[in-house]
């Protein structure tokens, strides 16, 4: 769990949601380095019952939102789908009402095939909480949702992400 406390990033929406942030493409790194299916599964209990966890911290906050970067997906061998389904059944089956919003950006075309296949089987009231970010309103639409001091750097924002494990991963992966 050492990756996790090292990942672990968040900030607050404009309507006081808690953000969490996640590149999803460096995924890989803890995927490629432990039993892909149980411990993705894991990973993904672990983030949102953290997530969870803060929210209550914050006043009665009861939702959250998500920013997932799909930046490289599916290029990197990281586009298990079996893995990507279990964590939407694991959203949609025991976090319901905890989930706000999932702005998806940086989506690339191989995604969208594999979004069309498994979208029949995402509940309406999950597939409602969505946001498919077009890369040219990426800035416009992220600070319309998010305050400044809770935006991603990379993003136009001011928070700092910090995730040694993920970036030395990948470090060492493009070396080979």
């Amino acid at each position: 769990m050492d990756y996790c406390k090292q990942q672990e990033r968040d900030g607050h929406r404009d309507d006081g949601d808690v953000t969490e942030w996640k590149k999803v493409a460096e995924l890989r790194a803890v995927v490629e380095a432990q039993d892909p299916a149980c411990k993705f599964k894991r990973y993904v209990v672990y983030v949102l019952d953290r997530t969870c966890a803060r929210l209550g911290g914050n006043g009665g906050q009861e939702k959250f939102a998500a920013v997932a970067d799909l930046q490289g997906w599916g290029y990197y061998g990281n586009c298990d789908i079996r893995a990507y389904v279990a964590a939407l059944e694991i959203m949609q089956n025991y976090y319901p009402e905890r989930l706000g919003r999932v702005f998806l950006i940086h989506v690339p075309y191989v995604f969208m095939a594999a979004w069309k296949i498994i979208y029949p089987f995402i509940d309406d009231n999950t597939k409602k909480k969505f946001v498919f970010v077009a890369d040219k309103d990426l800035h416009a639409t992220l600070r319309d949702a998010i305050d400044d001091s809770n935006l991603a750097e990379d993003y136009g924002g001011k928070l700092k992400l910090v995730s040694p494990l993920i970036n030395g991963a990948t470090e060492s992966n493009r070396r080979r």
